[in-house]
C-alpha cells in the first residue's frame, strides 16, 4: 500500500509568493506550485486521497536566508511551520472536510500508518497526549509573536481558525490559558511495532472510541 503526505504551505500558498516583496520567505523544496495545483491538492485532501499533513518544519531565520539572495541554489530551503501547522491545516480543510477528517490526517492516520503504539486514539491504554483546540478561535499570524526559533512566518498577516487552547502531555497539562507549564525532561523512546502486527493489534482491541489530536 502507498500513502501520501503534504504540508500546510502547499495547501495554502501558490507560486505567486515568489513575486512578493520577500520571496526568500518562501524558498523551500519542492517549491510552491500554481494556484490550480493548490486547488487540486485541496480537492484530493477532501476526497481522502492524501493521508497525512506534516509541518516539514525548517527553522531558518531571515539572516540565514538572506546570506545567499544572490543565488537561490545556495539559499537555505525550508519554512518554519510547526507552530502554525494546526490552524493552517484546519483553515484549509474547514470548507470541505469534517473535524474527524482533520483529526485523521493530522493525528490518527500518522500514528496508524507509522505503527506507533499508544498514539492516535482516545482509549484505555493509549497515552494521554492530547491537543484541545478551539475551532472558532480566529487569529492573525504575527511571526514575531510565535515561539519558534526564527523571526518570520510564511503565513504572516493571514487570518487562521482553529488554534490550540490546552495541551496535555502524558496526562499533565503543559499548556493552557496560564501559559506553558514545563514538566521537565519527560520524553521517552517509543518503539514502532511492525506494520502488520500493529494493525492486527488495533483490530483485536478495536472498541468504541474517539480519535484525538495527539501532540508530537
Amino acid at each position: 500500500m502507498a500513502y501520501s503526505e503534504t504540508c500546510p504551505h502547499y495547501l495554502t500558498l501558490d507560486d505567486t509568493v515568489y513575486g512578493s516583496k520577500f520571496p526568500e520567505w518562501y524558498a523551500c523544496c519542492p517549491p510552491m506550485r500554481s494556484a490550480e495545483t493548490v486547488a487540486a491538492l485541496k480537492e484530493r485532501l477532501a476526497d481522502g486521497a492524501i493521508h497525512t499533513v506534516s509541518s516539514d518544519h525548517s527553522c531558518y531565520d531571515l539572516s540565514q536566508k538572506r546570506e545567499r539572495t544572490d543565488d537561490v541554489r545556495f539559499m537555505p530551503h525550508g519554512l518554519p511551520g510547526v507552530e502554525t501547522r494546526m490552524p493552517v491545516t484546519f483553515t484549509a480543510m474547514a470548507p470541505n472536510s469534517t473535524v474527524e477528517d482533520f483529526v485523521e490526517v493530522f493525528s490518527a492516520g500518522p500514528a496508524r500508518i507509522n505503527a506507533v503504539p499508544g498514539k492516535g486514539t482516545i482509549a484505555a491504554g493509549f497515552d494521554a497526549d492530547l491537543v484541545i483546540f478551539d475551532p472558532a478561535e480566529e487569529r492573525e499570524v504575527d511571526g514575531g509573536a510565535l515561539h519558534m526559533g526564527t523571526d518570520f512566518s510564511p503565513f504572516e498577516g493571514k487570518t487562521l481558525n482553529g488554534w490550540p487552547a490546552v495541551v496535555v502531555s502524558a496526562g499533565r497539562v503543559v499548556v493552557d490559558d496560564g501559559g506553558f507549564h514545563d514538566p521537565g525532561p519527560v520524553g521517552r523512546f517509543v518503539a514502532r511495532n511492525g506494520f502488520a502486527a500493529h494493525h492486527d493489534a488495533l483490530s483485536v482491541r478495536k472498541s468504541p472510541s474517539v480519535p484525538a489530536t495527539v501532540s508530537a
